[in-house]
């Protein structure tokens, strides 16, 4: 599957989707504007 996001769009990767599908921002030739990425995790749980 292929998903293209719009301005302003958000997906949530929860369970198994981390595991089993691929992710990444495409690359592209110039750059197209500042990008955000935030990570929310579980901090001291082993």
């Amino acid at each position: 599957y292929r998903l293209g996001l719009g301005h302003g769009d958000l997906v949530v990767m929860g369970g198994a989707c981390q595991r089993e599908w691929e992710h990444c921002v495409p690359k592209t030739a110039e750059a197209v504007g500042p990008r955000i990425s935030i990570q929310f995790r579980v901090a001291g749980v082993r």
